[in-house]
This record gives structure tokens, sequence and C-alpha cells, in this order.
């Protein structure tokens, strides 16, 4: 028989804050007590207790293996080959799509007597071309079949289109990874925290938006001073506020959870953006259901 899912389980799932067993691998016994010993959980929360202590220590364990300087380095080299791999496709583009031959690739030479400039003829131009392009594709081929398992890239089938069709599969990849990519970009840990600031704001009102009947949308929710508090809280704990307070200075924990959750940086990830806002949407479906069940 199908195991039900608990309603506080299912709370948790539809905020985005639930972590799906196996749990050994961040599930500690001492540490998950010293969580319920020390932390200031309120008690409108406290039903979430081991939810919230998973969630935390699931994220501390991926942000730990993500800032590793094995896993650092490896983030730079994928950044390396994916800038090299696109110079390469925008090298053998320029040049295919080139109506004369491109004069750049090609030597001049002096005759010693005459001291006349001499230029290849059309023909040997084309012909030189034609092997520059020769080669690219060849080194396009080993660098893609490199990172490539099981069907390889083959230099009869790199043709123009296909070159096309990689630079736009590539500017849409990089428009889901870093979107527009406008000002100042946002480090992994600061996106980590507007992130999980976004889906504990859900948590923090959805028990309150259950028995609103006002309100049909979870954000119509006001969020309370204890709660930025415990969001606060909740994420120093863990590791995981990416803020490095200054001596001196005037913003208090409330201000700073409220300044992230007015401001995540959706043009720079829109994808993660895209995500909390089907994320919310999903909210506001099923609690409109609850509530029309349980006014029947």
């Amino acid at each position: 028989m199908r195991k039900m899912m608990s309603f506080t389980r299912f709370k948790m799932n539809l905020c985005g804050l639930y972590v799906g067993e196996p749990l050994g691998y961040i599930f500690d016994k001492e540490d998950y007590e010293l969580f319920l010993n020390s932390f200031p959980l309120p008690k409108a929360l406290q039903q979430y207790s081991f939810y919230l202590y998973t969630c935390g220590a699931y994220e501390r364990h991926v942000s730990a293996i993500a800032n590793s300087e094995q896993k650092q380095r490896e983030f730079k080299q994928q950044d390396e080959n994916s800038r090299t791999w696109t110079v390469m496709c925008k090298q053998l583009e320029e040049l295919m799509l080139s109506e004369k031959p491109n004069s750049y690739y090609y030597m001049q030479f002096r005759q010693s007597k005459k001291n006349e400039l001499f230029l290849p003829t059309p023909e040997a131009k084309t012909r030189f071309q034609d092997a520059i392009i020769k080669c690219l594709i060849n080194e396009l081929c080993l660098f893609e079949n490199h990172f490539q398992d099981g069907q390889q890239t083959k230099p009869e089938e790199v043709t123009l289109e296909k070159i096309q069709e990689r630079l736009k599969a590539g500017q849409e990849k990089n428009y889901e990874l870093y979107g527009l990519n406008r000002g100042r970009p946002t480090s992994r840990a600061q996106l980590v925290s507007h992130i999980l600031i976004r889906k504990l704001s859900f948590l923090v009102r959805i028990d309150r938006f259950f028995t609103d009947m006002l309100h049909a949308y979870i954000a119509d929710i006001p969020i309370l001073q204890e709660d930025y508090i415990f969001i606060y809280n909740f994420l120093e704990y863990f590791g995981l506020l990416s803020y490095d307070k200054v001596v001196g200075s005037t913003t208090t924990p409330e201000k700073l959870i409220k300044a992230r959750l007015n401001a995540f940086p959706a043009e720079n990830n829109p994808t993660h953006h895209k995500n909390l806002l089907e994320m919310e949407g999903c909210i506001n479906e099923n609690v409109a259901k609850f509530k029309i069940a349980h006014m029947e």
C-alpha cells in the first residue's frame, strides 16, 4: 500500500523545502538534537523541526561541496572549456559565411629581387580557406568528443546550419544560467540565500494562508517581524546567510531579509526566478482547492 504524505510534509514540499530520503549522508542525530536544543524555533513552526533541520543540513552539505577547492577548479575549467568551444564555433561560422576568403588567414610575401608585394591568387586563397575550415572542423570534433559519452561528432556532420544551431543552443543555455548578465554577478552563496529566503517566506505564511479566507494569493499574507528574524537566524545557523557583518552597521536582521526578499536577482537568474514563481502559483492553486473543499 502506498504510504500517505503527512500534511506537514506536504506543506514543506509545496514550499520547496522538503528533502527526500535517503538522509544518511546529511542526518546526524547529535547535530539534530543540538538544533532542537539551541535553535530558537518559533512555536508555530515546531511541527516542521525535522524537515527544517534536514533542509538546512542538506543545503549546508551542498554548499560545502560547491565551495571546495576541487569543485572551484572544476567550475573554472568548465567556464574555460565553454569559452573555447564558443570561439571555435564562431570562427567556423565566420569562415563558412564569408563570400570571399578572409585575408587575415593568409601570408603575404615579398619577392626579394623586385621588392614587390605578392598576393596568392583567388583560387589559392579559396583552397587555403577550405583547408583552414577542414582543420577547424577536425579540432571541434576532437574537442567535443573529448567531453561526450556515447555518440561522437563526425566531421561530415559539421555544417554551417549545425554550427549555428550549436551557437543558438549555447546562448540559450547561458541565458538560463546567467540571464542578461548585467551588473555585478550574484555569487552562488548569495543566490542560495535569496532562494531560501523566498522559500522560507512561503513556509512562515502557509499555515496562516490555509485559514485566511480573505486572500487568494500567499504574497498577500503579511510577513511578521518574528518571521524575518526566524529566517535570518535559520540561515545564519546553517552558514547560508552569505552576509558579512560590518562593525557599526545599522542593518537589522529584519531589514536584511526584507531587502533580499524584495530584490531577487531575476535578470541574471531567470530560471531560478521562474521556478520560484511557479512554486508560488502551485501554492496558491493547492490552497485554493483546500479552501473550496472545506467550505462545502
